[in-house]
């Protein structure tokens, strides 16, 4: 997906809270889709690191899991254009 470990390049403009499939496609197109997605997950774990509210914790855990939802499906989205890409 373009994203090498351990690169960090933090986002120019603010994240936005949705992403429509023209903006998943735009960043496949760049290659930096999974520099998007892994650098908003690292600045999400930094926001909450330290973070003692149990009830704010739960809430960021379930944030968590439906992110991974959301990042599977963009996964699948790259893996199908990049096959069109080499069969077309």
């Amino acid at each position: 997906m373009g994203y090498q470990f351990g690169s960090w390049s933090p986002p120019y403009r603010p994240i936005p809270r949705h992403l429509h499939l023209k903006d998943i496609e735009r960043y496949i197109n760049k290659n930096i889709i999974g520099n998007f997605v892994w650098n908003n997950v690292r600045i999400q774990y930094k926001t909450m690191m330290y973070e003692e509210d149990p009830f704010i914790i739960n809430d960021a855990i379930d944030e968590a899991f439906a992110s991974l939802r959301y990042i599977n499906y963009i996964m699948s989205v790259y893996k199908n254009k990049h096959k069109k890409l080499l069969t077309s």
